[in-house]
């Protein structure tokens, strides 16, 4: 169940602020594992609202936040196989892929853009031992759906509906991509089509240190580029961090992270990147974080973020979050 995620897919959560206006509460997640072999793990094909199904890291809590924010579950269908692996988890190979639906256009048929806004993915994962890359490639289609403008043409026909921009880049959404004005204050992205390629890899090394016993030191790097832009088109994000504990020793499971990310206005889709380094697109700018479990359900945490924001990375913005995660 998930509240406040309309129109803001990247913050599901209930705000302060809403007085005693109503809130409704949605299904976050709805989907079905179907596993058609014996051995479960070989072919597995999900259908609905599911969990991010692209791997991001998996060290700790800290994911790569680019290009997909934590909180999105992507709506469609999806085939993850795997393609080989060793007996004792030492090496595999996995590839993930599928489509999804972004924004069915029903109500505004004959009039303006009105495609169906989609798209493909892929990704290919190699795991060798504590050495982890993967390859991705996103193709968004009809990003511009959605999108109005007036026009008069005289002796011949006049369009008097309002102007209406792309709908992703209507207010309520993280719209820090580049914007074409079509008149009438209606926007639309640069192109109707992101085909962005992306690698993300993550290694790490067991360490030992006074009071913090048996941890993992990794690192973690990003990398995209947006093929159908003349610009504003490359990201690259790097996270270096530490992680252990365990619930059943004095000390318990934590992360302590700190991120370094520079992403250009259209590296990618900023509707559904990171909500908090930058929210969305065009930012440059570091992160600081920590969590730690102090029950099995029960994990504050902290950050800092230090950043420069859309427009075109210059304005200066700083942020500091306290929170829980509590799982029930």
């Amino acid at each position: 169940m998930s509240a406040g995620e309309t129109p803001n897919p990247t913050a599901p959560f209930m705000r302060l602020g809403d007085a005693f206006r109503p809130v409704t509460f949605g299904l976050d997640q709805f989907y079905v594992d179907v596993r058609p072999l014996k051995d479960k793990s070989r072919i597995v094909l999900t259908l609905g609202k599911m969990p991010m199904p692209f791997w991001r890291g998996d060290k700790g809590t800290a994911r790569a936040e680019m290009t997909w924010d934590d909180d999105i579950s992507p709506v469609g269908g999806v085939v993850n196989l795997n393609l080989y692996h060793k007996d004792d988890s030492s090496v595999s190979l996995d590839n993930v892929g599928g489509y999804f639906i972004v924004e069915w256009f029903r109500q505004d048929r004959f009039a303006g853009l009105v495609a169906d806004t989609w798209m493909v993915a892929d990704q290919l994962k190699l795991k060798v031992k504590r050495v982890t890359v993967a390859a991705s490639y996103y193709d968004w289609e009809h990003l511009n759906s959605g999108a109005r403008a007036p026009s008069f043409i005289p002796g011949s026909s006049a369009v008097l509906y309002p102007a209406t921009s792309a709908f992703l880049l209507r207010p309520g959404t993280q719209h820090t991509n580049a914007e074409i004005e079509i008149g009438g204050t209606a926007f639309t992205f640069v192109s109707d089509r992101f085909r962005i390629g992306e690698v993300i890899a993550q290694g790490s090394v067991p360490v030992g240190l006074p009071w913090l016993g048996r941890s993992e030191a990794f690192v973690l790097g990003q990398y995209a580029h947006n093929f159908s832009v003349p610009q504003e088109k490359n990201g690259w994000g790097g996270t270096v961090g530490l992680t252990g504990g365990d619930l059943k020793r004095r000390l318990h499971p934590y992360s302590l992270w700190f991120t370094y990310r520079k992403v250009d206005a259209d590296a990618a889709l900023g509707t559904f990147a990171d909500s908090d380094l930058g929210a969305g697109t065009d930012v440059k700018g570091f992160e600081i974080s920590g969590d730690y479990r102090l029950t099995k359900n029960f994990a504050p945490y902290v950050s800092y973020f230090h950043m420069m924001v859309a427009p075109l990375r210059s304005t200066r913005f700083n942020r500091l979050f306290f929170g829980v995660v509590w799982d029930f």
